[in-house]
């Protein structure tokens, strides 16, 4: 059954057993190990069965003589046995070492290996913290229990089923009431242990939460420093320390209370077997001898026990939480499970066909529905659209990373279903808006795409994305290491190293998914040269809310609510005067500066916005001339939402979120926001607060009208006053309509 969806702190208890189990299965690779082990272990444990057997002979053999016969046989075969048996010893921790270091990397192994095969969907529900939880505390638990303590488990284990038949052959009853006794502690335990387990894993689980919060903390320290969140940080870091407190005292607590039990079971159990021993003697039903090494091999049952259940469970316990974290990612299934029989095919040589397509992410409501189009091989194709029309879902099934839920996705007439990922990976290169760089050097970036490029063919990439001159001035040339995430380079130079690693395996299909939306203007202008050159003899598929840079594409895909509603050449597209009309005309309202900081709005732009829409255009030029720029970095917040509106917002470039405050306290995204949009109308004509917190999410050039300005140009033009009054009245009408409608 597929986990899609399903969040990974969702807790289903493992048993005790099932995770000494589940260390078992670990250990079956190794199982010709696990045989010399359990037999070096015998040979130790059997020695101390033989030790308190020659006790026995020699207390009996001095009660009945006064002297001991064979001593020197007995002292000798002591020591020989001493000496293999510790022998044997070492050999078994050296063993167990081996096998544990094995058992850790295997699972590091197999963990890193799912997660490649993880879908997007996964990593965007799933908190950074909780993964890195999973490979650092929860595996440390589960080394501890696969080596030291499974050593132990199997030590305790064997000692006590190898000496209870000779507790049975010196005398039943004494044996009868040690094996009662020892039940009923494991009855007992078997009460406890299932709510200690549960305690250990919301600990584990809140671990992660807090190792997600120090990381968050660390990623945006350049926007708490801005606005002074240290405070606020701190309390948050504060409440969640105490909640961890409290687990963590909650789960030690537990844990040593089945330790204490059991500890406590064990004195009153060994008072009981010295009492009913000593009556036997007494009675002439055993003899001294007998009694000292029942006692003797009495001790050691009773100390492999309370080892078991003072040490060795608590630490499975301990483990149980790790496993079923660990097994929870583990279970985890992709989205797209590969066929057995998938085939590899050669580059596209004719179209990809894109046939009633829908595709649902939830299985309820369809991001895409009944999608159909063409991609010739060697055209470039734009897919637009507002945020949330499903261009980016339409790329996602292109690239293989969804399949469709109804329809169907050709390459040359093959079913994408058909075909082995692989094999659509190696004809893409694939440039993103947000182009990650791996801590390395340049050159291994590039190469990274092409794993065996020679030199040579690293520079020529680097050559094509115009970027080889840069990178030679570098004092370290192509071995220079860009930093975490490309820190150590501008926007622009990680974008042309993106490309050259796109480019390097000279690939039929080139993807741009917001390629140039993050860059400022001259940057955008340069890049976008480049990619056009690029993309001669290459079928090239951009996803795009700026239309300024697919003007020239072959052909321009547009879409709405998850419909395709047009399609066409920009020229075409312009002259219907329909969805993509209306979006260029919006992005075009703008001149704005090479560096992106500085810009103004073009008259004709304001009759979007409802308040100014019959406004004469001398007057909106007027208003234009009001508007101020602001240069907001990304991760800005603009708005918040709650306090007092005194601005009218224009995006002449870049992106902002909306965020809603939930009844949980949490950010809830609503909607997206691109170049041409606006927001905050609503503060020029009422005194409400702001109903929504706006923040940036990338470098972005806002224009802004601030209330007051506005008052004073009406009281300046009394004749234009009437005709924004009554705008003013359909617009707080409309919205009290709408207010009616969702309540």
């Amino acid at each position: 059954m597929s986990n899609r969806g399903k969040p990974l702190s969702s807790f289903t208890p493992v048993s005790l057993l099932g995770s000494i189990l589940y260390i078992l299965k670990l250990w079956r690779r190794h199982w010709r190990q696990a045989l010399l082990i359990l037999c070096l272990m015998t040979i130790y444990l059997l020695f101390k069965t033989y030790f308190a057997f020659m006790l026995k002979a020699i207390i009996d053999s001095l009660q009945a003589t006064g002297q001991v016969a064979n001593l020197s046989f007995i002292i000798l075969s002591l020591v020989v046995g001493s000496v293999i048996s510790l022998g044997a010893r070492l050999i078994v921790e050296q063993r167990i070492a081996r096998i544990g270091a094995a058992i850790l990397n295997d699972l590091r192994v197999r963990m890193f290996k799912h997660l490649q095969q993880l879908s997007q969907g996964f990593y965007l529900r799933t908190p950074i913290g909780t993964l890195l939880a999973r490979f650092s505390s929860d595996l440390v638990d589960i080394e501890k229990a696969a080596g030291s303590k499974m050593r132990d488990l199997i030590s305790h284990g064997l000692e006590i089923l190898y000496n209870y038949p000779i507790l049975f052959y010196l005398n039943w009853q004494l044996a009868l009431l040690s094996l009662l006794l020892l039940a009923g502690m494991a009855f007992m335990l078997g009460r406890m242990i299932p709510v200690a387990s549960a305690a250990g894993y919301r600990l584990k689980c809140g671990e992660a939460r807090l190792v997600g919060k120090i990381q968050e903390n660390a990623l945006a320290q350049a926007l708490i420093r801005a606005f002074g969140f240290e405070a606020q940080m701190l309390a948050a870091f504060e409440e969640q320390i105490v909640d961890l407190t409290e687990r963590g005292a909650t789960a030690t607590y537990l844990r040593a209370s089945v330790s204490l039990v059991a500890k406590a079971w064990m004195m009153v159990a060994r008072l009981i077997i010295i009492g009913v021993g000593v009556l036997l003697v007494t009675r002439g039903l055993m003899t001294i001898g007998s009694l000292i090494a029942f006692l003797n091999l009495a001790e050691l049952i009773n100390a492999s026990a309370s080892d078991l259940v003072r040490s060795d469970l608590p630490d499975f316990i301990g483990a149980i939480s790790g496993i079923q974290r660990v097994e929870e990612l583990l279970q985890e299934r992709p989205d797209i499970v590969e066929r057995a029989d998938a085939i590899v095919m050669p580059p596209l040589q004719h179209a990809i066909e894109v046939q009633n397509v829908s595709f649902s992410y939830t299985g309820e409501e369809n991001s895409l529905e009944g999608v159909n189009l063409v991609i010739p091989a060697g055209a470039s194709v734009a897919l637009v659209g507002a945020s949330g029309s499903g261009k980016s879902t339409l790329l996602n099934l292109l690239m293989h990373g969804h399949e469709a839920t109804t329809g169907s996705i050709c390459f040359d007439g093959v079913d994408l279903r058909q075909v082995r990922r692989s094999a659509i990976q190696q004809q893409m290169g694939v440039v993103f808006q947000e182009s990650y760089l791996f801590d390395t050097t340049i050159r291994e970036n590039i190469r990274m795409a092409k794993p065996d490029a020679s030199d040579a063919e690293v520079e020529q990439a680097a050559q094509l994305a115009e970027i080889h001159e840069y990178v030679l001035r570098l004092p370290h040339g192509y071995d220079t290491r860009v930093g975490e995430a490309g820190s150590f380079l501008s926007g622009g130079q990680r974008q042309r190293i993106a490309i050259a690693r796109a480019i390097i395996r000279d690939p039929a299909i080139l993807i741009l998914d917001e390629a140039t939306s993050a860059l400022d203007p001259g940057t955008e202008a340069a890049i976008n040269a480049t990619l056009r050159r690029l993309a001669r003899d290459r079928t090239v598929i951009s996803v795009t809310h700026r239309l300024s840079s697919v003007v020239d594409f072959d052909h321009i895909y547009v879409l709405q609510d998850g419909h395709l509603v047009e399609s066409g050449s920009h020229a075409v597209l312009q002259q219907q005067g329909g969805a993509y009309a209306q979006l260029w005309q919006k992005q075009s309202g703008f001149a704005v500066s090479a560096d992106g900081r500085n810009g103004t709005v073009h008259a004709a732009y304001l009759r979007h916005i409802d308040l100014f829409r019959t406004l004469d255009f001398a007057t909106l030029q007027t208003l234009a001339s009001r508007f101020t720029p602001e240069y907001v970095g990304e991760g800005q917040t603009v708005i918040r939402e709650g306090e007092m509106g005194d601005k009218l917002y224009l995006i002449a470039r870049g992106q902002v979120e909306v965020l809603v405050r939930t009844a949980q306290g949490d950010n809830l995204r609503l909607d997206t926001m691109h170049d041409g949009d606006h927001f905050g109308e609503m503060a020029l004509i009422s005194d409400a607060p702001r109903n929504a917190t706006i923040r940036t999410l990338t470098d972005s050039l806002l224009l802004t009208l601030p209330k007051a300005e506005f008052l004073a140009l009406l009281q300046r033009l009394p004749s234009v006053r009437t005709a924004v009054d009554t705008q003013i009245e359909q617009t707080l009408a409309h919205r009290d309509r709408l207010h009616e409608i969702c309540a």
